[in-house]
């Protein structure tokens, strides 16, 4: 997903769209921009442009190989950005599925972890 801004105030929905997964009351969803995320690979989740992942804001710390909802901490635009989460001897870094991508090695927070993927059929 290529990095979103965070709206000042909530938003009107763009639409609807239940959530089957357990989750918290605070529970949003983002349309995925950009393929950072298209895994290039068959055997592995992937997440294409446009398709819509659950972000439980109550899941901050998330586990090793899990996919997050992040701001970097030095972006002053707000922006936010969807990657896999890696942790290792202490040190932390987000991960884009698709190797034509860079990892992100700076400072960031994480503001949620994706619970679900909706994609709508062709």
């Amino acid at each position: 997903m290529a990095r979103r801004r965070i709206a000042p105030r909530p938003t009107l929905a763009e639409r609807w769209i239940p959530c089957i997964a357990h989750h918290s009351a605070g529970t949003y969803a983002l349309r995925v921009r950009g393929d950072s995320m298209t895994s290039p690979h068959g055997h592995l989740k992937s997440y294409p442009a446009g398709s819509i992942v659950f972000v439980d804001p109550q899941h901050t710390t998330p586990d090793d190989g899990e996919r997050v909802v992040a701001k970097l901490d030095d972006d002053i635009r707000g922006e936010v950005t969807f990657k896999v989460y890696k942790e290792d001897a202490g040190r932390r870094w987000l991960l884009p599925l698709n190797p034509a991508h860079e990892a992100v090695r700076v400072p960031f927070t994480v503001l949620g972890t994706v619970i679900g993927k909706w994609e709508d059929e062709d």
